[in-house]
């Protein structure tokens, strides 16, 4: 690091590890000055032997945050004049009830969605009614049967409400002065938008239809039958409702927007407290955790490198992007390089959310075989070794226990070697790292396995389409990749409307839902790297509920929990350039799965709670774990009765329904949702061409919005994963042309 960098970051680098810094501090620790941003291009490293670089360096990385579009609840309460009744009837007449418990969405994402629980959309109002200077409190009461009933009846709509009220969400933005000239290459683009719209929704459909029948053939074969639906209140939405009174004088005034038609100054429930902020209790909350396996004592033990805890109500619109860096490139932030024997290399694990930096507090510790010892041919001993990383994700709400996903970085042991009982770290080999160059000329050593790149997407409600009016003149890597996960929920919301919708259902999140976006790579001999990315729903829970006037045609629940899974598989199927002859990348999912068992003539089975259906399952002992774990659990899985080769790969997924309710989930065998792998470059749209889409015209084809999103951003992602250097080659690597 030059004196001048240092310089600059002396004053907010008294920080150590686990502390925050800004995101400027940050990108100038990491060396980011100046980098290349140059069009997309292949950044290829291989094994042994220097890359060239796609472009020279040059352009300044502005170290801003880009902001997600859509308005802020400061600029709702602008365009309302600061009026206090205008602000109460806002929220009292045109944002709706939606039953869930807890402090879901906040003030920002009820604003978003136009709907919330009574806590959201006294959240929502409260902090309106601050921004006009008017001081608020909370109640908390209960409520009468009667009363709660009438909130209930406010969830009936029928299928033309429905729609009206997501086309407010999904299908409105901000007027513009002005659409911007269209590039010529784009022009082929807009003019194929109807036509790739309607297929789209074709697939989607087929895709829908096919899950479905799926899962309602296996249940109906051994008996079973999922219960009817009920519309009613979460327990603590009746016994821990919430409303808002704001001061007049010397009165408190009491506003209840969750109940139709309320007045001013009537109270519905019961006063048990007012309070001036919530309990953190009554917020969904998510822990965020980076956790290695290392060798101590000869023995593996794991421990927490990373720790980040935040309220859902926090998160709406937010990009959260995790990576690995090596040491010397966060000396700025207050590491060292201490304690690392020669012949190793370092990893420290990091988040960057939003304007923030939080840097681990562990580190990764790999053997490389290299150093004096091993010149020596003397052995070499791994105490102080990382074995694997894995990201955890505690996911804490209201009403239910706390539940826990996990997802791998990197494990040197192997799953199957684990199951088989055991590690032997004696065995472990060392990693070998691969040579890496920069488009700035640099060369790097890397271990391909720590180089994950994941962005995380959190959103307790619908994402707007006006998210995606952002401004692109404003280059942020962390935002460009929060795009994909964002995209995707933007998309299986949308798809409900055209797809669900005729089908007689509406579903609502009711819990935060996480998708991750993951770009890693992998070496092969002295070949350029291979990419894999991957689009994965960590967590999903909707409610499910039937329109008004209408038979739903199969199970909500069911029909919800297919509808997100085809919305996964739009992200990776469609998420391409339309206008190249490059096909884009195939899907890897359990949609597909059964369609290749159904061509390989593979039969389907039900697995349950007792081992029935799991007798002679031709499965890898992994899915077999996991398999059971569910059936203990108390779901019941619908898997294919032995593996399926796709596209060379041998593998197996299944639907996962929890009967008690109807919930489904999809997922492979590795514990994911999805994976897609594309070799070399992906010929995609630049990000910032995409921007024209999000100014061009708002009917139901801006369902592909989202996909023109991903697919402009599914190649650069590639290609920096291919030279990533954790984000700081992430960056170097990847370049977003303009319109």
């Amino acid at each position: 690091m030059n004196g001048e960098r240092f310089d600059d970051l002396a004053s907010s680098v008294a920080t150590a590890a686990g502390t925050l810094a800004t995101r400027r501090t940050v990108l100038r620790a990491l060396g980011l000055g100046s980098v290349a941003l140059a069009g997309l291009g292949s950044v290829g490293g291989t094994r042994g032997q220097d890359a060239t670089p796609a472009s020279p360096p040059g352009a300044e990385y502005p170290a801003r945050q880009r902001l997600p579009g859509g308005s802020s609840v400061r600029d709702k309460a602008r365009e309302l004049e600061f009026d206090a009744e205008k602000i109460i009837r806002f929220v009292a007449d045109e944002v709706a009830y939606e039953a869930y418990a807890g402090a879901l969405r906040g003030g920002k994402g009820t604003l978003w969605g136009l709907a919330g629980n009574s806590v959201d959309q006294a959240l929502l109002l409260a902090e309106l009614l601050t921004h006009a200077l008017v001081p608020v409190r909370f109640a908390v009461g209960a409520l009468d049967d009667q009363t709660a009933v009438q909130i209930v009846e406010s969830m009936r709509l029928d299928e033309a409400t429905a729609r009206a009220r997501a086309e407010r969400v999904f299908l409105t933005l901000p007027a513009r002065d002005s659409v911007p000239n269209l590039p010529s290459h784009l022009e082929p683009l807009i003019a194929d938008r109807p036509q790739r719209s309607e297929q789209l929704l074709d697939m989607s459909r087929t895709q829908l239809a096919a899950g479905v029948q799926t899962i309602l053939d296996a249940l109906e074969d051994t008996g079973i039958v999922l219960p009817e639906l009920t519309l009613e209140l979460p327990e603590q939405e009746r016994t821990t409702h919430v409303w808002v009174q704001y001061a007049d004088g010397p009165e408190w005034i009491d506003v209840d927007p969750a109940i139709p038609g309320s007045v001013s100054g009537q109270r519905y429930g019961v006063l048990t407290e007012t309070i001036d902020a919530l309990p953190d209790a009554l917020y969904h909350r998510l822990v965020i955790r980076v956790v290695g396996e290392t060798v101590t004592g000869s023995q593996p033990v794991r421990q927490d490198l990373l720790t980040f805890e935040a309220r859902s109500a926090d998160l709406a619109g937010q990009s959260i992007t995790f990576a690995n860096g090596q040491p010397q490139d966060l000396q700025g932030l207050g590491t060292g390089i201490v304690g690392l024997l020669e012949g190793g290399i370092e990893y420290i694990p990091f988040l960057v959310v939003g304007d923030d930096y939080i840097l681990g507090t562990g580190r990764v510790s790999l053997h490389t075989g290299g150093g004096a010892l091993s010149a020596l041919g003397e052995a070499t001993s791994n105490e102080g070794e990382t074995l694997g990383q894995w990201l955890e994700i505690d996911l804490q709400t209201p009403d239910k226990p706390p539940r826990r996903v996990v997802r791998e970085i990197f494990d040197r042991v192997g799953e199957e070697a684990r199951l088989a009982g055991g590690v032997d770290v004696a065995a472990v080999p060392s990693v070998e790292l691969t040579t890496i160059t920069g488009v700035g000329g640099e060369i790097h050593n890397e271990y391909l396995g720590a180089l994950l790149l994941m962005s995380l997407a959190v959103e307790g409600g619908p994402v707007p389409l006006a998210y995606f009016q952002q401004d692109y003149d404003v280059v942020d890597l962390f935002a460009d990749l929060s795009l994909v996960g964002h995209s995707c929920q933007f998309i299986r919301d949308t798809l409900a409307v055209d797809v669900a919708g005729p089908e007689g259902v509406r579903f609502y999140a009711d819990e935060p839902n996480i998708v991750a976006f993951t770009a890693s790579s992998a070496a092969e001999g002295d070949r350029a790297q291979t990419t894999s990315v991957a689009v994965d729903i960590l967590h999903r829970s909707f409610k499910a509920l039937p329109l008004s006037g209408m038979q739903p045609t199969s199970h909500p629940a069911v029909v919800a929990g297919v509808l997100s899974h085809v919305a996964e598989r739009a992200i990776v199927r469609q998420g391409r350039d339309p206008i190249s002859e490059d096909a884009g990348p195939e899907d890897v999912s359990v949609g597909r799965i059964f369609e290749e068992a159904n061509r390989q003539g593979i039969g389907v089975r039900l697995v349950r709670h007792g081992g029935d259906g799991s007798e002679g399952l031709l499965v890898s002992t992994g899915a077999k774990v996991r398999i059971a774990q569910a059936v203990a659990d108390g779901y019941v899985v619908i898997v294919p009765e032995r593996e399926v080769t796709v596209d060379g790969q041998v593998i197996v997924g299944w639907w996962q329904v929890d009967p008690r309710t109807g919930d489904t989930v999809d997922l492979l065998d590795d514990g994911r949702g999805m994976a897609a792998t594309e070799r070399g470059v992906l010929n995609s749209i630049t990000l910032r061409s995409a921007q024209a889409f999000r100014w061009v015209g708002c009917n139901t084809a801006t369902i592909l919005i989202g996909t023109y999103v991903v697919g402009a951003f599914g190649g650069a992602a590639a290609d920096a994963a291919t030279a990533a250097r954790g984000v700081v080659e992430s960056i170097r690597g990847s370049g977003f042309g303009g319109c």
